[in-house]
């Protein structure tokens, strides 16, 4: 059942990419900008989906210990990197969004409308530097990472820890 859910969130996603790539042809400059975030946003749900999805179903059906595994943890840091950037990548994205709507709505006359395309990309890229940017951080020694209950996937540990602390 979980694989048919997760299936159905990777299509929806493709279905949603394709909708968004037609509505992008003939659309004004401003719509084009906000189009441009929200395929950066849907592109992002995707990989996660793919990313993270692969990693767990496959420790639901093959069961694997995590410490037998990846004793070196380093499929669990990348987990928690990756649960990391795409947990905050939608919400930056969002932020994004709302601030270019803004910006739309509150100066309409100042924003230069040939750069907007590019400046769209480039924020979009910028939010995803910067979730990756945290999401390295534990192993930087700010936090870290550790298998969670059920032992299907790996997460930031909010403990008492001074790291744990100030990564959270």
């Amino acid at each position: 059942e979980a694989v048919c859910i997760h299936l159905a969130g990777l299509a929806s996603n493709l279905l949603a990419l394709s909708v968004l790539m037609g509505a992008r042809q003939g659309s004004s400059q401003s719509r084009s900008s906000f189009l441009t975030f929200l395929c950066g946003l849907v592109l992002t749900d995707f990989m996660g989906l793919l990313v993270t999805g692969a990693i767990v179903v496959t420790q639901h059906f093959v069961l694997f210990e995590w410490q037998a595994v990846d004793p070196g943890c380093s499929l669990c840091h990348f987990m928690g990197v990756i649960m990391v950037f795409f947990g905050l990548c939608p919400l930056l994205l969002g932020a994004a969004m709302a601030s270019e709507r803004f910006l739309g709505i509150t100066r309409p006359f100042s924003r230069p409308a040939t750069a907007s395309q590019r400046r769209a990309w480039t924020t979009v890229g910028l939010v995803w530097a910067s979730a990756l940017a945290l999401g390295l951080l534990p192993l930087l020694g700010v936090g870290h990472y550790t298998v969670q209950y059920p032992g299907s996937w790996c997460f930031l540990t909010l403990g008492t820890d001074p790291g744990d602390v100030a990564f959270g």
